[in-house]
């Protein structure tokens, strides 16, 4: 009796050690399952794949960021990312009194009275402060500088460089002759960049859009981006060119062969704390100008010939100006396309590459409008290739 009790013990213990066994290959099998169904894709057809570099366990799926990439493409990458650093406040929450405020900072002209020339660097120092008058102690502030002289029609841009300090300079080229002024623009503050940062990195979907599929009587209304929330299948659109990443949620009852539209679905709303909201205010903290500490004007004489001086093009910070309403070039090349003519010569035969969305309509807009119809139709048009990328 007792050897009959004692091998029924043995055979259980082995029967549950048999059950957990089971019960914790079970529980890999399905954690390696739900790692793979996150970056598994829906395939459209066309039989493309990426290899992943690493499993994702973010709340969102970005190809981009696991896409297998070469050596140089990995080093060009690094040099962007480097040259795009951005330093900000040191606490990731700052009371809005203690942000930058520009009604409460100023600049100075620092060598408005010398006699400037034409070609000479002018520098501005600025100083910021917060809502209570106090010096700010950290940079990051996004700024924009420029002089300018209405009654010419005169403009050009300046170079901002962050002392990390709370102090800015900015560099100027003085371009032409006569009285300049100066302008400086809070366009956010270094708190209100740190919460667009932050949206950045958590909400990369925060502008959706959306695709029709349809096929017969059935439609189907996806949302598309270039990073979606996990959520399986998906369809895969990336241009295998270019490798740019496009996905769509696939419909339910369609496949992805039958998406057949594209369109702007909208924005995230309520994204902001009430806290945070208040870095983003019109007229408080956004474009607003910052005034100046003593003369925001100078008076530019006319280029004189220095010894040793070869044109002052060594000290050329701004890569062109507005003179008289019309762009001139800081580069070697300074041509000029007065008539549809010239225009649509020296456009034949050319690869014109453009940029960004609102930059693409301007140049559609005045192309169309200054070429004339028989030059845009038969000319313009037919031997000129425009590579458009657009920036959402």
């Amino acid at each position: 009796m007792r050897c009959s009790f004692f091998k029924f013990q043995i055979c259980s213990v082995i029967i549950t050690a048999l059950v957990i066994l089971v019960l914790v290959n079970n529980l890999n099998q399905v954690e390696h399952l739900d790692q793979r169904t996150d970056l598994i894709l829906s395939q459209t057809g066309q039989g493309d794949k990426f290899e992943q570099s690493h499993l994702s366990t973010k709340k969102y799926y970005c190809d981009y960021q696991q896409q297998l990439i070469s050596r140089a493409e990995h080093k060009e990458q690094q040099y962007l990312l480097q040259s795009l650093q951005w330093i900000g406040p040191p606490h990731k929450k700052i009371h809005f009194l203690k942000s930058t405020a520009a009604a409460q900072s100023c600049f100075v002209i620092l060598n408005s009275r010398n006699n400037l020339n034409v070609g000479d660097v002018m520098e501005v120092l600025v100083r910021m402060q917060d809502f209570e008058g106090n010096p700010k102690r950290y940079g990051g502030d996004y700024l924009q500088a420029k002089i300018h002289s209405p009654s010419l029609k005169a403009g050009a841009v300046g170079k901002v460089v962050d002392h990390q300090n709370g102090f800015y300079s900015v560099f100027f080229t003085l371009l032409w002759p006569g009285s300049v002024t100066v302008s400086v623009v809070l366009v956010h503050p270094s708190e209100g960049v740190q919460v667009l940062q932050h949206l950045r990195e958590d909400k990369p979907d925060r502008v959706y859009f959306k695709s029709l599929f349809r096929s017969g009587t059935i439609s189907e209304t996806t949302i598309c981006n270039v990073c979606l929330p996990k959520k399986l299948p998906l369809c895969n659109y990336t241009d295998l060119l270019t490798g740019e990443p496009w996905f769509c949620y696939k419909p339910e009852r369609l496949s992805c062969v039958n998406r057949i539209n594209h369109a702007k679905g909208g924005y995230l709303k309520n994204l902001l704390t009430f806290e945070e909201s208040l870095f983003f205010q019109s007229g408080v903290n956004i474009k607003v100008p910052i005034l100046a500490s003593g003369p925001d004007t100078v008076i530019v004489h006319p280029w004189i010939m220095k010894d040793k001086d070869v044109v002052n093009g060594s000290k050329l910070l701004s890569c062109g100006h507005y003179y008289q309403d019309t762009w001139i070039s800081g580069k070697s090349y300074k041509r000029q396309f007065n008539n549809p003519t010239d225009i649509t010569n020296c456009l034949q035969g050319k690869v014109v590459h453009l940029f960004g969305d609102s930059t693409i309509r301007q140049w559609f807009e005045y192309l169309t409008s200054f070429v004339s119809e028989p030059y845009n139709q038969s000319k313009l048009i037919p031997r000129t290739r425009l590579h458009c990328l657009f920036s959402t």
